[in-house]
């Protein structure tokens, strides 16, 4: 059985149609207002559908042009380097946003230094490790490749500097190895024996392969 409504239920309004004609009255007399405002909100949610096709787009369409450069870059030599080096560029100079960029720079890097372009080498790499999110493991290959370039051009100090970086960012026993490895060989060029021995020791607490425990032993047999 329905409850009776009670004589004050009665006499008062009901409140959701109350709501109702406050809300068709405000539009009635903020009708312009309101057009602009739905105007706005309707151009911010386009926009919004739009740059995400587009930068979808985008990426898709850099990571096609990093393809084509890498399947260069795999066949190796003169003429696939070459092939290679001119499709990173282009894509970096496309596509500068892009994710692909990023990897483009750390193989641009890798590529100039096969060559012999080490002041290249360096500054792809460079422009590499400022890319704010970053694989460890690239990291910290991409910051022995600059200690490399750096080596090569004798700058020692700067190399120092790069295997450092790598040791420190070295995610595994294999990578430190070989970065505390070059660490001890730039000490060693540069003549600070007690450093250079340090890292051999370092080396060889991270090696895991018999034949590079045997170099690593008789280095420090020969320093110590």
């Amino acid at each position: 059985m329905t409850d009776k409504l009670t004589k004050k239920e009665l006499k008062e309004p009901d409140i959701l149609q109350v709501t109702f004609w406050k809300l068709v009255d405000y539009l009635t007399k903020n009708r312009k207002r309101v057009i602009i405002i739905s105007a706005i909100v309707a151009m911010h949610i386009i926009g919004g559908l739009a740059w995400f096709i587009y930068n979808d787009r985008y990426e898709k369409d850099a990571q096609e042009k990093y393809r084509q450069a890498y399947d260069f870059d795999l066949k190796g030599g003169v003429r696939g380097s070459d092939h290679a080096i001119k499709g990173y560029v282009d894509l970096t100079d496309i596509y500068p946003r892009s994710r692909a960029t990023k990897l483009a720079y750390y193989r641009l890097g890798g590529l100039y230094f096969q060559q012999g372009k080490h002041e290249q080498s360096i500054a792809a790499y460079e422009r590499f490790l400022k890319s704010a999110t970053i694989d460890p493991v690239l990291q910290s290959l991409a910051n022995s490749g600059l200690g490399y370039a750096h080596e090569a051009r004798k700058d020692y100090p700067k190399a120092v500097a790069a295997f450092e970086k790598a040791a420190e960012t070295t995610p595994g026993d294999r990578l430190a190895a070989i970065n505390y490895r070059n660490l001890a060989r730039i000490y060693e060029q540069m003549g600070d024996v007690p450093k250079s021995l340090d890292y051999y020791k370092k080396a060889l607490q991270k090696a895991k392969d018999p034949s590079q425990e045997l170099f690593l032993k008789r280095k420090i047999a020969e320093l110590g």
